[in-house]
């Protein structure tokens, strides 16, 4: 019988199967940290929605209409959830972007052409880029 790990202590049980929790079998886990307590937390909520009403729900690389934040520094990147550092995007430029700062992903081709005048304009303005 293969030794498999506890879906709630992950400790190694055979098949899966702890001794402490025998009916817990996935779903709920009462040890596991919430998905909005990570690095998407109750301040990215605030930031991004204040980021989204002040761009009127405008992408700012294409403007299509926006429905999520993305940061211009990745926090993978060392970026932070800062007003500075967020950007109102629509889903298909916030997947294109991906993990690559808002200059590697100019410099990379994938990005549309007003996302090179973002770029400009936060060089100039002295913001993270």
């Amino acid at each position: 019988m293969p030794f498999r790990p506890c879906s709630t202590c992950s400790q190694p049980c055979p098949d899966g199967i702890c001794p402490r929790h025998p009916r817990d079998r996935g779903g709920y886990r009462p040890n596991r940290r919430s998905v909005t307590t990570g690095a998407y937390g109750r301040w990215w909520k605030v930031v991004r929605d204040a980021v989204l009403l002040a761009s009127n729900y405008t992408c700012a690389y294409d403007r299509a209409p926006a429905r999520t934040g993305d940061h211009v520094v990745p926090l993978s990147k060392g970026g932070r959830t800062e007003h500075r550092n967020v950007l109102a995007a629509c889903a298909r430029c916030n997947t294109s972007k991906g993990d690559r700062t808002l200059r590697e992903w100019v410099e990379s081709g994938l990005a549309p052409p007003e996302a090179a005048r973002v770029l400009a304009a936060r060089i100039i303005d002295g913001l993270p880029v």
